[in-house]
């Protein structure tokens, strides 16, 4: 048996290096605070952001993995002023380690976000244990915490539409970046296909192996070419940039899952060790599928969008 030491090509995105942190997190929190921030929100907190000395995450979904922000945390006006907190928010990617958190809450008026500092009295984060060794999924907890109108972003129950759009750019990015995990799990695959030999013959020139990475590439080919499309959609501001979002991110997480376990066959035993870094991409895979909105939860967006 020959196996190669060293991986097909050197990871050129987020996704190849499985980078952890909060970059999307981050991102959605410049874009929400370039287009809902006031003055002083803009001055004092964009540059260290987009300069990347602090990062932000982004606690809108709730423990149960809706992600429309309406569910997990209610605000009301608190009585000398501002606004008063409480419930849960699950799926919060990095919160331990961010120094800023958006975060949207159910209000009488209607949606509202906020961002306030991890550090704020009443707030609690909490690590989870997660599939994905590279990255921390944590739960934030408010207990009745009180915050200023400063810490508002844009007018009080008037954040359904930025929400929206912030799923958008979540959903895009999140699937680039998973595209991008599928892409070097794949070049690897096939070259420990062209490597390994088996009856005198790398099993990258048996038939059945042929057709199994023929589908796991068209599958990568489909993945980066609707992320594309989904991308300049929402950049351009379309009118199906909500639809193409959505779709895409239900697509590319199902056909992620399905091109990691093809991939998964193709190495064998040498997979299921701990040694190899194979189990590392399957778990962010897997785990990318089902943050910012599962497919399933996706598809129903698509339907509520379309009107059924």
């Amino acid at each position: 048996m020959t196996v190669s030491s060293t991986p097909p090509c050197s990871p050129s995105c987020a996704g190849g290096f499985l980078q952890p942190g909060t970059f999307i997190d981050t991102n959605v929190a410049v874009a929400a605070l370039s287009a809902h921030g006031s003055e002083e929100q803009q001055a004092k907190i964009l540059p260290a952001l987009i300069a990347g000395e602090a990062a932000a995450a982004w606690a809108v979904a709730d423990p149960a993995g809706d992600w429309s922000g309406a569910r997990g945390v209610t605000c009301e006006a608190a009585p000398g002023g501002g606004y008063r907190l409480a419930g849960r928010k699950g799926l919060v990617l990095e919160a331990q380690s961010a120094q800023w958190l958006l975060l949207t809450a159910a209000g009488p008026e209607g949606l509202a976000q906020f961002l306030l500092p991890t550090g704020t009295p009443g707030l609690t984060v909490e690590v989870l244990s997660g599939l994905d060794l590279s990255r921390r999924l944590c739960e934030v907890r408010l207990d009745d915490v009180l915050l200023d109108e400063s810490a508002l972003l844009g007018p009080p129950g008037a954040a359904a539409d930025a929400v929206g759009t912030q799923l958008q750019l979540a959903g895009v990015l999140s699937a680039a970046e998973t595209a991008g995990a599928m892409q070097y799990l794949f070049d690897l695959t096939v070259q420990y296909c062209k490597d390994r030999i088996a009856f005198g013959r790398p099993i990258g020139s048996f038939q059945a192996i042929k057709h199994q990475l023929a589908d796991s590439s068209l599958a990568l080919e489909m993945s980066h070419a609707v992320v594309s499309a989904a991308a300049r959609a929402v950049q351009e501001n379309s009118a199906g940039a909500a639809h193409a979002a959505s779709m895409t991110k239900a697509f590319v997480s199902d056909a992620a899952v399905e091109l990691a376990h093809n991939c998964w066959q193709h190495f064998g035993g040498i997979a299921y060790t701990w040694e190899h870094d194979f189990h590392f991409y399957l778990r962010r895979l897997t785990a990318d599928a089902s943050l910012y909105g599962s497919p399933t939860w996706h598809r129903e967006r698509v339907c509520q969008l379309a009107g059924l």
